[in-house]
């Protein structure tokens, strides 16, 4: 149960670690409550309650890894008729499964802001959600400086705290 512990506080930072250690995690956990019962049922039994006490603790007291969801139910909530929206960040567009079940469309702007300029030269684009603003510091400035602005900031603190997600309104 130890053992497992560090495992699953390491995996806990990104999910894709987190699903590839899960079955060992348990596994591990199994073996240890199978050892500890096997001398002292009472024992195992509060090496499990301290492991999964544990675990809560952890979940509860670590805060939002990123807002994704928040950022773009944001966006749905104050967006008004005619309305568009665009996300800047990573190469991959994980905004997207959030933007599809809110019923917002809101393309990517490719790889690290890539087409930008070319998605926000449609008016109808009233917002952008920024993905990672202190990275993309240039591209949020860049439209801070062409007229839009802040209008809500979600904090996260996957990657070292850079999980921020930043909500900008054309004014």
């Amino acid at each position: 149960v130890a053992l497992a512990f560090p495992l699953v506080l390491e995996s806990w930072l990104y999910a894709r670690l987190l699903a590839f250690k899960v079955p060992g995690v348990a596994l591990l956990v199994a073996a240890g409550a199978q050892a500890a019962c096997g001398r002292s049922r009472p024992a195992g039994v509060a090496l499990c309650a301290l492991a999964c006490a544990g675990w809560v603790a952890c979940l509860a007291s670590v805060g939002p890894r990123q807002q994704l969801r928040e950022a773009v139910a944001h966006v749905a909530a104050r967006s008004g008729p005619g309305e568009r929206a665009v996300a800047v960040g990573l190469p991959d567009d994980v905004h997207a499964w959030y933007a599809l079940a809110a019923g917002v469309g809101m393309p990517g702007c490719g790889p690290y802001a890539r087409d930008l300029q070319e998605r926000v030269a449609d008016r109808d684009v009233r917002w952008a959600v920024v993905l990672y603003p202190r990275a993309l510091a240039g591209p949020l400035a860049s439209l801070e400086g062409t007229g839009w602005s802040v209008d809500a900031r979600f904090p996260g603190w996957i990657d070292g705290g850079d999980g921020e997600v930043a909500v900008l309104r054309r004014r």
